[in-house]
């Protein structure tokens, strides 16, 4: 399975390289990158991206039914989510933009007609550029496999956000509700942004020591220390080395960035279930003390 993983992100690395100048370059960095599906990336308008906020948000997708295309819904109810985006993914995007690929009213990705793209399209557009590799060809989905998100961690924020809430609101008078409600507002805002800072760091410092084991010897003066700052530098480094380093580099960066989400991962995981232990007890004594108050009425 481990082999089979590096032979298709090192393939994976391969095809972007070649692919490097065409139009729709962007659009195949977002299905890596960001692991999106076929009809999701083809959906997306320039509406649904905010370039200044480094964010956008999938909230439909074009399918293909037989001859006939629908728009509609992602494909289940948490395909619905917004992504972060790094800032080599921004600047690509502008670029995109202002070289007018884009309908900035429209659909960020048009065919040679203006028009957005059918799937079955796309799926024929990749397979050509595809062969074009000296590489083994992959599949569309194959591209997908080198995703990774957050998700767990932000279904243990809103896990948190929820007991802590309660616990807040159930410790004051009625007329003081909107009071507590500020102040847990406030509080899961901080805690948010402090929490995304020591995670970011620990998540930084597991990949910085991956790479550190994992990188190719050889790689050009500069490009380590570069690749070690960000996923996003190490993956454009991977795509400008025209050689076989490109490949190694991109193995590297990938499965330590993987493992290192991994470990960080679990140590959110660790926090986020003592912050629900402590919660739940306060909540039973909050519960106890209210039932006391009651026998005495």
């Amino acid at each position: 399975m481990g082999a089979a993983r590096r032979r298709d992100r090192a393939q994976t690395a391969t095809f972007l390289r070649k692919i490097r100048g065409h139009r729709l370059y962007p659009l195949f960095h977002l299905l890596i990158l960001l692991g999106l599906r076929r009809g999701e990336v083809i959906g997306l308008r320039w509406s649904d991206i905010d370039l200044e906020g480094g964010y956008l948000t999938v909230s439909h997708q074009i399918r293909q039914v037989g001859a006939t295309i629908e728009i509609g819904k992602p494909k289940s109810d948490t395909s619905n989510r917004v992504i972060a985006l790094d800032h080599g993914t921004i600047t690509l995007l502008r670029r995109h933009l202002d070289a007018h690929h884009g309908d900035p009213a429209g659909y960020m990705f048009l065919n040679v007609h203006s028009h957005p793209i059918r799937p079955d399209a796309l799926t024929s557009l990749f397979r050509l550029l595809n062969t074009r590799s000296e590489r083994p060809p992959i599949r569309l989905h194959d591209l997908r496999n080198g995703a990774a998100s957050l998700c767990l961690v932000g279904l243990g924020a809103g896990v948190a956000m929820t007991l802590t809430n309660d616990l807040i609101m159930s410790s004051v008078r009625p007329e003081e509700s909107g009071q507590a409600a500020a102040i847990s507002e406030t509080a899961y805002e901080l805690g948010t942004a402090f929490g995304t800072a020591i995670l970011g760091s620990v998540l930084l410092g597991f990949y910085r020591a991956g790479l550190d084991d994992t990188a190719p010897s050889g790689l050009p003066g500069g490009i380590l220390d570069s690749a070690k700052e960000t996923l996003a530098a190490a993956l454009l480094h991977a795509r400008e080395l025209t050689t076989d380093l490109g490949a190694a580099l991109y193995t590297a960066a990938t499965d330590s960035f993987t493992s290192a989400l991994s470990w960080t991962g679990g140590i959110a995981a660790l926090i986020l279930l003592a912050v629900a232990i402590f919660a739940a007890v306060m909540l039973r004594g909050i519960s106890a003390q209210e039932d006391l108050s009651d026998a005495d009425h």
